[in-house]
C-alpha cells in the first residue's frame, strides 16, 4: 500500500478503509463474532472480529486523548499513559481477551 503523499489522501484512504472494515464487519454473522478467526497482532495469534474492534477502539481513544491534550497546550505522551513501547506489545496481550 503507498503512502499518503498529503492530507486529502490520508483522509481518502481513511475513508476507504474504514468503508471496507464497516462492510465486512456487517457481513460478518453475530454466531462468529467471537470466533477466533482473523490473524492476531503478535506472531502465532489469533482474533475474533470483537477482539478486532476493541482493539481499533482502545486505539482511537488514545489519539483522541493525545489530540485534546495537544490542543489544550500539554505534552502528549506518546504511547500514553508513559506507557513504554516496549510494554506496548505486552499490554496488547492484557488487553485482548485470551483463548
Amino acid at each position: 500500500m503507498a503512502v499518503p503523499q498529503d492530507k486529502e489522501a490520508l483522509l481518502g484512504l481513511i475513508d476507504a478503509s474504514f468503508e471496507k472494515l464497516a462492510a465486512a464487519l456487517a457481513s460478518t454473522p453475530e454466531a462468529l463474532a467471537r470466533e477466533r478467526s482473523l490473524p492476531g497482532h503478535a506472531k502465532d495469534t489469533q482474533m475474533s472480529p470483537c477482539d478486532l474492534v476493541a482493539y481499533l477502539v482502545g486505539w482511537n481513544e488514545l489519539l483522541l486523548k493525545w489530540l485534546e491534550r495537544d490542543a489544550a497546550g500539554h505534552p502528549i505522551d506518546i504511547p500514553g499513559n508513559r506507557l513504554q513501547m516496549e510494554r506496548a506489545r505486552q499490554a496488547r496481550a492484557e488487553i485482548l481477551p485470551r483463548p
